[in-house]
């Protein structure tokens, strides 16, 4: 096991079972013709939104987290509305990832549990659907991301376009050089039940600022 049941896992588990299904906003998003080019197993891991209080649980380990000096700082302020990434690296890293439902509405929570020889850290972030700018990745109340979506070899990939802060009903816009950096992430299947998942972000004047390779897979009840 990489991770016990937690505290912070039981919690999600509270939240009440609805009888059915719904589909997940990823398919409409890519369009029929780059969803059918995906991996059937990614298809199958991205098709539905997860049931709310049956969280999807996935481990496996980081090859390698790293970080600059510049994404360091970046991190550390980052603390101040709500973690979103992870402050030490290392290699061989364990981790788990929770995908689940909001209690309300149809965000999924990615609550990302890392085993670094500093102690566990925990990471969390919500993607919303919004159906006049796409994909939204949030964080906190206040701040996010949105993404676009492709379909590459087969794979699927995340790219932000643009950061965001929210005040009230409104969406402003925040300048790229005030946050992490343009973000990139690659699901890819990696057979056998699992898939590699990479991240990497990129400041304009900073270079690269984080990077993240691990390889996952599905825990079964």
């Amino acid at each position: 096991m990489y991770f016990s049941l937690d505290r912070n896992i039981r919690n999600i588990a509270k939240e009440p079972v609805p009888a059915s299904t719904q589909a997940g906003p990823f398919r409409a998003l890519l369009g029929e013709g780059a969803w059918q080019r995906l991996a059937v197993a990614v298809r199958q891991r991205f098709a539905e939104l997860p049931v709310a209080g049956v969280p999807q649980r996935y481990a496996g380990r980081y090859r390698v987290i790293r970080r600059s000096l510049a994404g360091w700082c970046f991190a550390q302020a980052c603390r101040l509305i709500g973690s979103p990434l992870p402050v030490p690296g290392g290699r061989n890293v364990p981790a788990l990832v929770m995908v689940s439902r909001e209690p309300a509405g149809d965000g999924v929570v990615w609550r990302r549990l890392y085993r670094f020889r500093e102690g566990e850290r925990v990471c969390s972030t919500v993607k919303r659907h919004d159906a006049t700018a796409g994909l939204l990745e949030c964080v906190g109340r206040r701040f996010g991301m949105v993404l676009r979506l492709s379909e590459e070899g087969g794979e699927l990939h995340f790219r932000s376009t643009r950061f965001f802060c929210r005040l009230g009903r409104r969406r402003l816009a925040w300048p790229l050089w005030l946050s992490p950096g343009q973000m990139h992430v690659t699901h890819a299947d990696a057979g056998e039940g699992r898939f590699r998942f990479v991240l990497s972000v990129r400041h304009p004047w900073f270079g690269e600022t984080f990077y993240q390779d691990g390889l996952f897979q599905a825990l079964e009840g």
